[in-house]
């Protein structure tokens, strides 16, 4: 049983740490190239990224109440750091490029 629970263990470390290393890419991809997205473009990538939020927070929770969060503090605390990252790159892409905030703002208050 001990060794069941220690897998389960590295493998919610190695998830959110993989996941975490992904967002990251996004952010850094949409940094690089912010001043190159249309208006059309840049509502696409926003509307693709707002389901990450919802799936971020199901995680999180999953890990809370799979009691994990202590044993995984590290790489949840990158994992957010990374998801809070991602939340501000494109509220900015909603505010500067899309121009119409007030269809996201909602979204971000979730």
């Amino acid at each position: 049983m001990r060794n069941e629970h220690l897998v389960i263990i590295l493998n919610v470390r190695k998830g959110l740490s993989n996941i975490a290393e992904l967002i990251r890419g996004i952010i850094d991809d949409i940094e690089k190239n912010f001043n190159s997205y249309t208006s059309e473009m840049a509502k696409d990538i926003v509307t693709g990224i707002f389901p990450i939020f919802k799936g971020a927070e199901k995680s999180t929770t999953l890990i809370i109440d799979a009691d994990l969060k202590n044993e995984a503090s590290t790489q949840l605390e990158m994992f957010n750091n990374e998801i809070n990252d991602l939340r501000e790159i494109t509220n900015d892409l909603s505010r500067y490029k899309v121009g119409s905030v007030e269809d996201y703002n909602t979204l971000f208050n979730d």
